[in-house]
């Protein structure tokens, strides 16, 4: 299973706990279609919980090998909605039910009417083909799945401050919004890779760090995945070429680049200006550091060590999860036992 780092890639969390004990005894990962491992349904339960805790959505998955046609898989999507209604463990009714057929080949994300305004069918749709059907068709389900998930995080978040949920809350509807999709489970895309509008041999790395952040904000922002770039330390590029990359992927890159940017930022050098870190402010912590490395007379990117040794919580905020050579751009910090840095 490979998982890359958070801004190019897709965020995996392995979270523990839940204040609801009912959620300690029921399992929202079921898989009918054995395709997951049981630490994979495991990873995802977690994810799931936190999901639960922090704002009251029970998100469901259910993988079946049913074989079903598109119309009856729609139904059978709603008679489970209709039995999640009434045994959800949301205490508002919020419930998200990720359906996937493997022998039809179907998937669809079903909403209860009261987060219909937030999780529209443009969105649904929107997260099914242009993000987990990539992993899909590499047979990475629970790679897709997590990409699902933490989008779907990431919206309930922005929701609880202030783009949000009705009040008062709704009931739970069985006939809330959806949108079904091919799954593409195992099977090459068959639409032609479209160019980038930033070519390759047009994204160069700088003399400077932040000039090759800049290159890469740009390369994503254009959708370029190449993993020859030369903005890539040699290291990682030869991770990237494993790697799935994918267009929401890079579309979240670029904003997430372009909104620490409002914060004043500092570059960190180790003794042999071999490597640098650029490092934003500690009480940011939705904008984590980056790590290059001198290559060429040129500052490239070092993805293979950020992968390593950064991990992020529910809410995106970084940590450091092993010792890593660009400690020296940290020793002003303290750090709790979970790798948190603070002043």
């Amino acid at each position: 299973m490979k998982i890359l780092f958070l801004p190019l890639f897709l965020l995996l969390l392995f979270l523990t706990g839940c204040s609801n004990s009912d959620s300690k005894r029921t399992q929202t990962v079921i898989d009918r279609a054995g395709i997951l491992s049981q630490q994979e349904q495991n990873s995802l339960q977690h994810y799931h919980t936190a999901l639960l805790q922090d704002h009251d959505i029970d998100f469901r998955l259910i993988l079946e090998d049913s074989n079903a046609d598109r119309e009856a898989f729609n139904l059978r999507a709603n008679s489970l909605m209709e039995e999640l209604a009434t045994t959800t463990l949301s205490r508002q009714g919020r419930i998200i039910l990720l359906l996937i057929d493997s022998g039809s080949d179907l998937t669809r994300l079903e909403i209860s009417g009261d987060l219909e305004g937030i999780y529209t069918d443009a969105f649904s749709g929107y997260i099914q083909q242009q993000h987990m059907v990539y992993f899909f068709q590499e047979q990475r389900i629970q790679d897709g799945v997590l990409a699902a998930s933490e989008m779907i995080y990431e919206r309930a978040r922005d929701a609880s401050l202030g783009k949000g949920f009705q009040t008062p809350p709704l009931i739970a509807l069985s006939t809330g919004g959806g949108a079904t999709a091919e799954a593409g489970i195992g099977k090459p895309t068959t639409t032609p890779p479209s160019s980038p509008i930033l070519p390759s041999e047009k994204i160069h790395p700088g003399e400077d760090p932040r000039e090759t952040l800049l290159a890469y904000q740009a390369a994503m922002a254009a959708g370029n995945k190449d993993p020859e770039l030369e903005i890539f330390s040699d290291a990682t590029r030869t991770m990237l070429r494993e790697w799935t990359v994918t267009p929401v992927q890079m579309r979240n890159a670029a904003k997430g680049i372009q909104r620490c940017s409002a914060y004043p930022s500092q570059i960190f050098y180790n003794h042999e200006e071999r490597l640098a870190v650029i490092r934003y402010p500690v009480q940011e912590r939705q904008c984590h550091p980056w790590f290059f490395t001198e290559e060429g007379g040129k500052w490239r990117l070092d993805l293979k060590t950020m992968q390593q040794a950064i991990g992020f919580n529910q809410k995106n905020q970084y940590h450091f999860r092993e010792d890593h050579s660009y400690s020296f751009a940290f020793t002003d910090l303290r750090f709790d036992r979970n790798g948190y840095p603070h002043k």
